[in-house]
């Protein structure tokens, strides 16, 4: 698990207004995986794990985040890997590791077969993380 730096200040991860106007926007056209993948996420509440879609932090917009994890979860479309999309995330995730926080990208053409897995999956890494996090306390 990728270590954190809890000594950066809260301010640092504060939305934009921008952000914060965005997020509203997105969240209204969210595309089919991540819908599919927030239907299972928003209903797991044990262990401590509550999940935010389109939550701003900064000046970007997270596809879902679940805080106590201090984990990101981005959905990668088909054109992720074309043009200069993969270098503005490279910046982005270079942002987010700096505050702390950690990103799990997942293609979107693996969520309409794979969604509880890829549910599972995420919710394991999220308990595993704030069990890290209350130990390392």
């Amino acid at each position: 698990m990728p270590s954190r730096d809890h000594t950066r200040p809260r301010e640092q991860r504060r939305a934009s207004p921008r952000a914060a106007k965005n997020a509203i926007g997105l969240r209204k056209a969210m595309s089919m995986p991540e819908r599919v993948l927030w239907n299972i996420l928003k209903h797991q509440r044990e262990g401590g794990l509550t999940f935010r879609q389109q939550h701003p932090i900064g000046p970007y917009v997270l596809d879902f985040y679940c805080h106590a994890a201090e984990l990101v979860i981005e959905i990668d479309s088909a054109t992720f890997h074309r043009g200069s999309q993969v270098q503005r995330d490279q910046v982005r995730d270079a942002w987010m590791a700096e505050r702390g926080l950690v990103v799990l990208r997942i293609g979107a053409w693996r969520l309409p077969r794979q969604r509880y897995e890829i549910a599972e999956y995420i919710c394991g890494l999220a308990r595993e993380m704030i069990e890290a996090k209350k130990k390392a306390k």
